[in-house]
């Protein structure tokens, strides 16, 4: 055995466990002639770390995943103070147009274009922003301090005829997107440092390691879309909470 086997052994080995000790064989002794070469202890060791080595060099690479794309399928929860203004103003389709400053919303973190889908925890049907107004209305009206808002995160679209394109991305390891990380002034209306890169050119970003995706965007046709979300955020657990009333009203 090597000395690694022996380490193996020792570690893996059911207790209680015998062991048998031998003293040495006194150094005048000669070593049989059918023993075999003498290998150096070191040896087992450079071969495991060579190994190792060679098991790093050959990993595969961060690519971006489905199962990121999924991930901004969620809804941003939000719960709202019904005793503050929310400071929102929407258009009729429950659409977030713009964000008052210093407002509750802001506060929370709500974004321009982001969509309120549920309210206390139940779909608002049609999104439409006179039926938001009735559910926190009723809200009130049983004495409600409180009301969770779920909210589907903004999608932008984004077209680009010229090189090089106004934004640069890193590939978030964890979440598995590529998000964008610095932005020059001519997408900051549209682009924001923070959302994730979805597609490009109609074509999911699924797959890619942060290479492919430079190959992609070297090698991609001019004028190019690109399909940009941001990421949930807010409480995305805080679902439970109590239904206002059978009907929409």
């Amino acid at each position: 055995l090597s000395k690694v086997d022996v380490q193996t052994c020792l570690k893996e080995t059911p207790l209680p466990a015998r062991m048998v000790f031998r003293a040495p064989t006194p150094a005048a002794e000669s070593v049989p002639s059918d023993s075999g070469p003498l290998v150096p202890e070191s040896g087992d060791e450079a071969e495991e770390q060579g190994l190792g080595a060679k098991r790093a060099r050959t990993q595969e690479p961060a690519r971006s995943t489905q199962d990121g794309l999924a991930f901004l399928q969620r809804l941003s929860n939000f719960r709202i103070d019904l005793s503050k203004p929310l400071g929102v103003f929407f258009d009729k389709e429950c659409r977030a147009d713009k964000i008052g400053p210093g407002s509750q919303a802001a506060e929370l973190g709500i974004l321009p274009g982001a969509q309120v889908v549920r309210v206390g925890g139940r779909p608002l049907s049609k999104q439409l922003t006179e039926r938001l107004v009735k559910r926190i209305r009723k809200a009130k009206q049983r004495g409600m301090t409180s009301l969770t808002l779920g909210l589907a995160m903004p999608r932008v679209r984004a077209s680009c005829a010229s090189r090089p394109f106004p934004f640069s991305t890193v590939l978030d390891v964890g979440r598995g997107v590529f998000i964008v990380k610095e932005t020059d002034g001519s997408a900051a209306d549209q682009i924001k440092a923070g959302m994730v890169l979805t597609s490009i050119g109609g074509i999911e970003v699924v797959g890619l390691t942060e290479a492919d995706l430079s190959k992609v965007l070297q090698g991609t046709e001019l004028p190019v879309e690109f399909g940009l979300q941001s990421l949930p955020c807010g409480n995305q657990a805080d679902l439970a909470e109590l239904e206002l009333s059978g009907s929409e009203g």
